[in-house]
């Protein structure tokens, strides 16, 4: 979040979630995010990827765990 907050003219068109891949075990997932778009003054749309890597934190006792992502995103272009 951190590179999209302190960016006042970054604006966002399409945000979505891509595919979803869970290992066998369940305690791993890769993630295809994909993100569309521009920054002020040009109106020129771009794409970002980030192709994410999850893994399961064990929870104790009623918790069921903690998902987190594992990798840092790529620089926005």
């Amino acid at each position: 979040m951190d590179i999209f907050q302190d960016n006042e003219d970054l604006r966002i068109v399409d945000s979505s979630i891509y595919r979803v891949d869970v290992a066998p075990e369940g305690d791993r997932a890769e993630i295809e995010y994909r993100m569309q778009y521009y920054r002020l003054p040009s109106m020129r749309v771009q794409k970002w990827h980030w192709l994410q890597q999850w893994q399961l934190q064990p929870g104790k006792g009623m918790n069921q765990g903690l998902w987190l992502i594992v990798n840092s995103p790529p620089p926005l272009d």
